[in-house]
């Protein structure tokens, strides 16, 4: 806190400045008392309304007659040995907004001569001297308070007879001595701007509440006070590099904070891109990497001409050296790019145009073995995708360990490679597309062959019948070829499909000219590449009913339960029905027509029903796509 210009000064006044005159009368002597107040006054800068106040409004002074003193306290005579009491002597009026204090100090009082004082009349008396000694001290803020000072003055044998005048001096002044605590930031920490107009960030506490802030670029030319707040703007000086500002913040009391600061680097100039080149492209995806000539984050923009339109993710981390890879890219496509990057600054940068063509698709490999004119080949057979004008095929030999080289180059997108006559082996293969810039495609999927001393193990035997049809499949275990014999009774097989010649290890072979709702016994065969054959076990399917016919009608309708009212109806399931249709009649009547139960049908084959009359006939039909079978036999029942 600061206090005002300290108002201090003894004076002894001499017989011609004396307002009531200097008298040599022993044994007495008169001593008026002049009063100086110092208070807390205007600061430096310009004055701001959060500044607390602390006033003595006023001061009413009286003397040893009870008159008022205008400014004094006139003692009158004080004889050696006696005491002379003015209560009060003093009473100060004190309008303050903070917690404060009052203190107080005389000048040096002839000799012999004791002045005391209390108080507000409490408390004990205490002498007034040159010492600065506190009267109020804590109080709380207040409007006008009238704070009443009672004086006793008392003189001894040896004090000089005279009349003397003594300055008493008053001092209030707030009692928070500690300054505010606060912090300043530049553009919310940061370390790095282009601009040199700037946010400052401000943080500070103060018990009696903050009053102001002024700011520095240097630390000694400071801006004027400013009404505080959490933020404000400032300019930095010119020039890159690296630039500090000092804050200090001013509280209610006075009291101003220790300078603190902080730093933040002015850069200007955008960085430097070179060396943008292209690496690890696929079909997919191609890697850009670039050098800058400071630390700088990257990102590319990419597109099918120089309008771009897409970005890569930003690349936040701030180097000089960076590699960004394009994602989601279109197969066998000519891209257009370019590189972006801004420094910790916020300078940008943009490269040149560069372009960049993605590899074809990878082909998808299919092979299977096949014997020609009694050699047996590996048929190798692939798609052509997007942009490729060749392919390059790969094998390798398996059980030789041997790794994959190139097996033919060619244009077409199948190949015959010939197989060994007799077993144990195993090849491996894998093709690839080549553009017109002659770069290959990633490999395509792996695809073997291979040849066992042992017959093909079957496995999976499924059928899926229809009314004239059956598909049959299975798996085995090596390629091998695929027939099926089936019959109609068991271990007879009075039909045989062609072999298919062709070696698989997925099996499936369609039968036809079957007979509707029959069962069939079949049993299948599969010879690999070495003429070994394997026989399943017996398997058996039943073909639906002729397609398009509707079922035929339930049978063996019955009552299986019925109490009062109600009856429950069941019948033997009909072949292909999908829905159960419920009708009933009056028995009583020969010419009632059947009424439908009902209307929505049910898949079950029992129905729980009311009794309408009291003889019911019930019948049942079956229904599928192609149409309602005829009624099933009649059931009666009576309630």
């Amino acid at each position: 806190m600061g206090l005002g210009r300290r108002m201090r000064g003894v004076k002894r006044r001499s017989p011609a400045a004396a307002g009531t005159g200097l008298r040599h009368l022993a044994p007495y002597l008169c001593l008026g008392l002049g009063l100086a107040l110092l208070l807390a006054s205007s600061f430096s800068g310009t004055a701001r309304a959060a500044l607390a106040s602390l006033t003595i409004s006023s001061v009413e002074t009286y003397n040893h007659d009870g008159s008022p003193g205008n400014g004094t306290v006139d003692f009158g005579e004080v004889y050696p040995g006696t005491q002379v009491t003015i209560s009060p002597a003093v009473v100060l009026h004190v309008t303050s907004e903070l917690e404060w204090q009052l203190d107080m100090w005389s000048e040096t009082l002839p000799t012999g001569c004791v002045l005391e004082q209390r108080i507000q009349s409490t408390g004990p008396w205490t002498v007034v001297s040159p010492a600065v000694q506190t009267l109020l001290e804590a109080e709380p803020p207040c409007q006008d308070a009238s704070y009443p000072q009672d004086l006793r003055l008392s003189a001894d044998w040896t004090a000089a007879p005279g009349t003397w005048t003594v300055a008493l001096t008053y001092q209030a002044d707030f009692t928070d001595k500690t300054p505010p605590v606060g912090a300043v930031s530049i553009n919310g920490g940061a370390t790095h701007t282009n601009d040199t107009s700037v946010t400052l960030d401000l943080t500070a506490s103060d018990e009696s509440g903050l009053d102001a802030m002024r700011f520095s670029n240097d630390g000694t030319s400071w801006s004027a006070w400013q009404d505080f707040a959490p933020t404000a703007p400032w300019t930095l000086p010119s020039g890159d590099g690296e630039k500090t500002v000092w804050a200090v913040f001013r509280d209610r009391a006075g009291n101003e904070s220790e300078p603190v600061s902080d730093t933040i680097v002015l850069d200007t100039v955008p960085p430097v891109i070179s060396g943008e080149t292209v690496t690890d492209i696929t079909a997919t995806t191609a890697d850009i990497t670039w050098q800058t000539d400071e630390e700088a984050d990257g990102q590319v923009e990419y597109g099918p001409d120089t309008s771009y339109g897409s970005f890569s993710p930003k690349d936040t981390t701030y180097t000089t050296q960076r590699t960004v890879t394009l994602t989601g890219l279109e197969p066998a496509t000519l891209y257009h790019f370019r590189v972006l990057s801004s420094d910790r600054a916020g300078n940008v940068s943009t490269g040149t145009d560069h372009t960049l063509r993605t590899l074809c698709t990878a082909p998808e490999l299919s092979v299977s073995s096949r014997r020609i004119f009694g050699s047996l080949y590996a048929q190798l057979s692939w798609n052509s995708p997007t942009g490729a004008v060749s392919f390059n095929l790969y094998r390798r030999d398996v059980l030789a360990g041997d790794p994959f080289t190139l097996l033919t180059s060619t244009t077409s997108t199948w190949h015959l490679d010939p197989l060994p006559s007799s077993p144990p082996y195993e090849f491996e293969y894998y093709v690839t597309a080549v553009d017109a810039d002659d770069r290959e495609s990633a490999p395509s999927n792996v695809v073997s062959v291979s040849g066992t001393e042992e017959p093909p193990v079957i496995s999976n035997v499924q059928s899926d019948p229809a009314d004239t049809t059956c598909l049959v499949t299975w798996d085995t275990d090596e390629a091998a070829t695929s027939q099926v014999r089936y019959g109609t009774s068991p271990g007879s097989y009075t039909h045989e499909t062609p072999q298919d010649a062709s070696l698989v290890t997925s099996h499936a072979v369609n039968l036809t000219g079957l007979d509707p709702e029959t069962t069939y016994y079949f049993v299948v065969v599969s010879e690999d590449a070495q003429g070994q054959v394997s026989q399943s076990e017996e398997h058996t399917f039943t073909t639906l009913p002729p397609s398009g016919s509707p079922p035929p009608p339930p049978e063996n309708l019955r009552v299986t339960f019925s109490w009062w009212w109600f009856v429950e109806l069941t019948w033997d399931p009909a072949p292909s029905a999908e829905l159960y249709y419920v009708y009933a009649r009056d028995a009583s009547d020969p010419n009632a027509l059947w009424e439908l139960v009902n209307p929505d049908g049910t898949a079950e084959t029992t129905y729980l029903t009311m009794i309408p009359y009291p003889s019911t006939d019930f019948c049942v039909t079956a229904w599928n796509q192609a149409g309602e079978s005829d009624y099933s036999d009649p059931v009666n029942v009576e309630r």
